[in-house]
């Protein structure tokens, strides 16, 4: 990594705001198309690494860090996806078939199934060729680590990493990102995060390295409602001595807590706030996002920009997304993402197709081989069941403090050997699973509003 490199990349990206800022008065259009103008904006390495790989990353168990474990552990589902590998491809038009692009392979995981390690490698025309190596470690089910290595022809070499810290409640307060300089880790970027007292964050602050000590770079300050939804967002970025009001978002939401707008506007150099573009949504009755219209302000109107249409299947798995954009009279297609998912509505594949007016001009797939697998929830849910004897012979009585409205059995592999054993809100009862082979089976009992898995052993 070479430090005026990265002193350089600090100064750009620190003018782009700048920049997005002055443009305004000129162009009057939004850098982003989404509901956040620079909400979370971290400008840093990752964000270029993982730009084809993102999609990855929010389908891999394990690493969503926008929940705590706390949250993690109160998710009801236990049958989770464990990914194998992930090709990508690009669509090569000028002979019309889709190419290799790269592969994400020997994915290893811990005990509890939380992702460890996996090897990045991309295709050269005839063979795959190492990239990336990156290595996670966890504390409690949180990620605090995360290590970027770079393949140098014959072996691994530190690249870029990443240590977060908690809060007592399990939300990310600190990230850290240093790069190798060859011979030692150096500070590069350092995030901070503030929560309310239910855990709504409240601020999230960024800093650069720059030669011996950080500096301020940008920083988000939110408020919420009684219902905490998000209602105002002010973005503000450093002056070199003081925190200068740049954006600031403002949400509306609809009697289910959908949210139905969002108003950006930009403080003038006159110190007014003024209108800059707005999000409209849009809702089916199974309060799924249908529609997105984003809209930029022209002085004295709104003028289209651009708009999202979401359709779903039957299971509410978002099946397609179709991104258009305004050229003045009408909407074009730009980019249309197909989405399919198995039986147990995981994600099995993507493919995205982009047009440049009229004219398809490209676009790349993603396909996820995974297996399933069912966990066992922590005592959170089941410190009131009791299941004997266990070890049997494939006849267990089952206890709970709680009426038992139905029970589901599976196999490790997350194959279902029994389903919709109707319990009749029984708080005592016999199964016989003696049929079965000899070896480990999870059971899920559902309870009200609680799901239980437990861990049944048949000898």
């Amino acid at each position: 990594m070479n430090i005026n490199s990265e002193k350089m990349r600090k100064a750009f990206f620190c003018s782009m705001l700048v920049f997005s800022v002055s443009a305004y008065s000129q162009i009057k259009q939004p850098p982003l198309n989404n509901e956040h103008l620079l909400s979370g904006t971290t400008y840093d390495r990752r964000e270029i690494y993982k730009s084809r790989e993102g999609k990855i990353f929010n389908a891999f168990s394990g690493l969503n860090k926008a929940k705590s474990f706390k949250q993690q552990e109160a998710m009801a589902s236990s049958l989770i996806p464990i990914y194998d590998d992930v090709y990508m491809w690009n669509w090569d038009k000028s002979v019309k078939s889709w190419e290799y692009d790269m592969r994400i392979i020997n994915l290893i995981y811990d005990v509890n199934y939380n992702l460890t390690s996996w090897v990045e490698q991309i295709w050269n025309g005839s063979s795959w060729v190492n990239e990336h190596l990156v290595t996670f470690s966890y504390n409690a089910g949180n990620i605090t680590g995360e290590l970027w290595q770079q393949w140098n022809g014959a072996a691994w070499e530190n690249d870029y990493s990443y240590t977060t810290s908690y809060d007592a409640e399990g939300n990310i307060s600190v990230e850290l990102a240093q790069f190798w300089n060859g011979d030692v880790w150096e500070n590069d970027i350092q995030t901070f995060y503030t929560y309310d007292s239910n855990n709504n964050q409240i601020k999230y602050m960024q800093q650069f390295w720059y030669e011996s000590a950080w500096e301020n770079s940008h920083q988000e300050i939110s408020t919420y409602n009684a219902g905490n939804n998000l209602t105002k967002k002010l973005i503000q970025s450093w002056s070199g001595s003081a925190w200068r009001n740049d954006f600031q978002e403002s949400y509306t939401y609809d009697d289910d807590n959908e949210k139905l707008n969002v108003l950006i506007e930009m403080f003038s150099g006159s110190d007014v706030w003024e209108n800059y573009s707005q999000s409209t949504f849009t809702y089916d009755a199974n309060n799924n996002m249908t529609g997105e219209l984003i809209q930029n302000w022209y002085g004295s109107y709104w003028e289209n920009n651009t708009n999202y249409i979401y359709i779903y299947d039957d299971n509410n798995n978002q099946k397609s997304k179709i991104k258009q954009e305004w050229n003045g009279t009408s909407w074009e297609q730009s980019i249309q993402t197909t989405s399919t998912y198995d039986i147990n509505n995981f994600l099995e594949s993507e493919t995205n197709k982009y047009w440049t007016g009229p004219v398809l001009t490209g676009g790349d797939s993603s396909y996820y081989h995974f297996h399933s697998v069912v966990t066992e929830i922590n005592d959170l849910f089941a410190k009131n069941i009791t299941i004997f004897p266990n070890p049997s012979f494939g006849k267990f009585t089952i206890k709970n403090n709680n009426p038992v409205d139905k029970i589901e059995i599976y196999t490790l592999f997350g194959e279902m050997i029994c389903s919709d054993l109707k319990c009749n809100q029984q708080y005592s009862f016999e199964i016989d699973i003696s049929n079965c082979t000899k070896g480990i089976y999870l059971i899920r009992i559902y309870s009200g509003k609680d799901i239980i898995n437990k861990k049944i052993i048949i000898q």
